[in-house]
């Protein structure tokens, strides 16, 4: 019998696969934009270490994420909104209080996280 709304010549799908947890993705270009946004910043604004500066990110991301999560996933927050402020905290860990890098950091890792992004395929290996 075949399967609904396929024809009869057409073979099932071989798996199915929903991403509802956003563990099927390669973060690699995302941590990758990170690390090069931390050095840029650093580079740009003399007293800023690029290492601690990641090292402050990833802590924010920590506890800061958690916070938004839901609001983000609600659209109450957007993602330009979230980062801003993840890296407003991260900057601030470092000692950096001036609001216009934060910006600076976040207009700089939204155009590196945004390089390469494409549709996500996997090899079912057939």
């Amino acid at each position: 019998m075949p399967y609904a709304g396929w024809a009869d010549t057409a073979e099932p799908p071989k798996a199915v696969c929903f991403d509802l947890h956003g563990t099927l993705l390669d973060d690699t270009n995302r941590l990758v934009a990170i690390r090069r946004t931390c050095s840029e910043i650093a580079t740009a604004w003399p007293g800023l270490d690029p290492a601690g500066l990641l090292e402050a990110n990833s802590q924010v991301w920590q506890t800061y994420w958690p916070s938004v999560e839901e609001q983000w996933t609600l659209g109450v927050l957007d993602g330009a909104a979230v980062s801003l402020e993840a890296w407003r905290r991260a900057l601030r860990a470092c000692g950096c209080d001036d609001d216009s890098v934060a910006h600076r950091a976040s207009d700089i890792h939204r155009r590196l996280a945004s390089v390469g992004r494409g549709p996500v395929t996997f090899d079912t290996g057939s």
